[in-house]
């Protein structure tokens, strides 16, 4: 309260149309002198214009009244807004979605993305993203209006083990020009990203016949030949749609999965009628999956070949036979009681 008069003023009473009474300045107070009151409302919860009025009486330097001076008054407001400035941070690794897991092989790249929402009613600026492995991500200038979504994104290079990291997300409330609300928190927000490094793989061993993996299976012309091929989940992921191929009998069959880490199944062909000597090279392509059957979706199929040999042969012996000096087909001749040869 300013005295901006040229008269002493006492009794200088300040109400609120809200809060009430605020006090008196008892006075004299003399011209160009300044007064301060306060008054703090608590748990202020709606938005609120209030009107502060003072009422004071002139008087002399004594603090005698002043007959005939009314007393002067004056009034002005005061505006409170109540605001919930926040944002929403969501991070996201590869091409898994928010809160899944994104799985890679070691040392490939992972691009991680940071969306950050201005979800609160205020504008944002000077909106600073950090990752708590990688370091600073950005900084958006703003103002960012109510609703607006800003994008931001850094690549970790050469991952081999699994990671979690967070990142954090904090801006300033500003009017639409970027001016800063002086007494309102900065909002924030964190979300994580899950990376893991697995090794999916598969083992297919084809066999021919009952020839151990690796050796020849030897037949006669026309003998029919089983072939059979054992699928082993060796890799630390399940597998799902495990397609077998042969590059001369075809597609054997398909393990529909999801197949868990250690499994083994066994699929079989039989060509029926086999004349010549054959080499053929079994195929297994398999699909990296949860243990619900979900694709992942930044791993490439695994895959893995074997052959099996099967050799056509004609086992044969013959026999000469001869009696003493006779050609083979003739008669040996000889007295009763000669010795034969």
């Amino acid at each position: 309260v300013v005295n901006i008069g040229n008269t002493f003023l006492s009794d200088l009473t300040v109400t609120d149309d809200v809060l009430g009474v605020i006090g008196t300045i008892a006075g004299p107070v003399a011209p160009g002198a300044t007064n301060t009151l306060s008054l703090t409302a608590t748990n202020v919860v709606a938005d609120v214009i209030n009107l502060g009025e003072v009422v004071a009486n002139p008087t002399d330097g004594a603090g005698n009244d002043l007959t005939g001076i009314p007393d002067v008054t004056d009034s002005d407001d005061a505006e409170v807004d109540v605001v919930a400035p926040a944002l929403d941070l969501v991070k996201t690794a590869g091409n898994a979605a928010d809160g899944a897991v994104e799985f890679i092989t070691s040392g490939e790249d992972v691009l991680y993305s940071y969306q950050v929402v201005n979800t609160g009613d205020t504008y944002l600026s000077d909106i600073t993203v950090t990752d708590d492995v990688l370091g600073v991500v950005g900084t958006i200038a703003g103002p960012v209006a109510p609703g607006e979504t800003n994008s931001l994104s850094l690549t970790a290079s050469n991952v081999t083990a699994d990671v979690t990291n967070i990142a954090d997300a904090s801006g300033n409330p500003t009017d639409s020009l970027g001016n800063d609300l002086p007494d309102v928190t900065d909002p924030t927000d964190s979300d994580d990203a899950e990376v893991d490094v697995v090794a999916p793989a598969v083992d297919l061993v084809k066999l021919a016949g009952t020839a151990p993996d690796g050796t020849v299976e030897f037949i006669s012309s026309g003998d029919p030949v089983l072939y059979t091929y054992t699928v082993v989940k060796v890799g630390d992921t399940y597998l799902s749609d495990i397609t077998v191929t042969d590059d001369v009998l075809g597609v054997i069959g398909t393990v529909a999965g999801p197949v868990a880490p250690g499994e083994t199944n066994v699929l079989s062909s039989l060509a029926p009628f086999v004349l010549t000597s054959v080499t053929n090279i079994g195929d297994a392509v398999a699909n990296p999956v949860d243990s619900g059957g979900a694709d992942l979706p930044d791993l490439s199929d695994v895959t893995d070949s074997d052959d099996a040999i099967v050799e056509v042969v004609a086992p044969a012996i013959d026999l000469v036979k001869t009696a003493g000096n006779a050609p083979d087909g003739d008669v040996e001749y000889i007295a009763a009681g000669d010795d034969v040869t």
